[in-house]
């Protein structure tokens, strides 16, 4: 079970280990694939990019992209569209909400400055000026 990724051991203090089962989703996976997995989840909400896989795992750019697309592709990780850096894309796991630095929050959608929302917003705010006279 150990060896398949079925179930993993931590240590929680002298004498206590936490058994834990192993998502089936990662069972058959070489190391590489998991050296990228536990890179990106390290970096939790905040994601990582390409260049700091290849600088942390030291693996060629066309391996990570074949590993990544693999892990996209199982719903393993996600591509997410980093607001910071525009011409970037972040990977983190896939059940992981995007930190506001990251998706830029309830003023972007997919990476991008949600103007439509906010002209309705916009346009909502004066209709409920105009109905109560300002107040």
């Amino acid at each position: 079970l150990l060896a398949n990724g079925r179930l993993t051991i931590t240590q929680r203090g002298p004498g206590k280990f936490l058994f834990k089962a192993g998502d089936h989703r990662l069972v058959g996976l070489d190391s590489a694939h998991m050296a990228i997995y536990q890179l990106i989840e390290k970096t939790s909400d905040k994601g990582a990019n390409n260049r700091l896989l290849k600088d942390s795992s030291r693996l060629q750019q066309h391996t990570i992209t074949k590993i990544t697309k693999e892990l996209m592709q199982r719903r393993i990780i996600k591509e997410v569209k980093s607001i910071q850096n525009k011409n970037r894309k972040v990977f983190m796991l896939y059940d992981v909400e995007p930190a506001q630095e990251v998706s830029g929050g309830s003023w972007y959608h997919d990476g991008e400055f949600a103007a439509s929302w906010v002209e309705q917003l916009r346009q909502r705010c004066q209709q409920y000026l105009e109905e109560h006279n300002g107040r």
